[in-house]
């Protein structure tokens, strides 16, 4: 899982770039790899600069979008 982790985000990620993550173990993979910050959201949003509000906001949006909107989409 880390391999296929750490190849999807060297496609999309640039060099040196710092991810940030929320504490779901499926995360563990970046570690590996990239300069990864985590962030605990039972001790707050926002620990040394490490937030992840703005990921979570647009991926709840786009599913409110496909709910609301759309009938089908592909996965294409």
């Amino acid at each position: 899982m880390a391999c296929l982790a750490n190849r999807q985000c060297a496609k999309v990620v640039a060099p040196g770039a710092e991810l940030h993550a929320d504490e779901a173990s499926h995360w563990d993979a970046l570690h590996t790899k990239d300069q990864t910050s985590r962030i605990d959201h039972q001790i707050g949003y926002s620990i040394d600069g490490a937030c992840t509000n703005q990921a979570e906001s647009f991926l709840a949006r786009i599913r409110r979008m496909i709910d609301g909107q759309h009938l089908h989409v592909s996965p294409q």
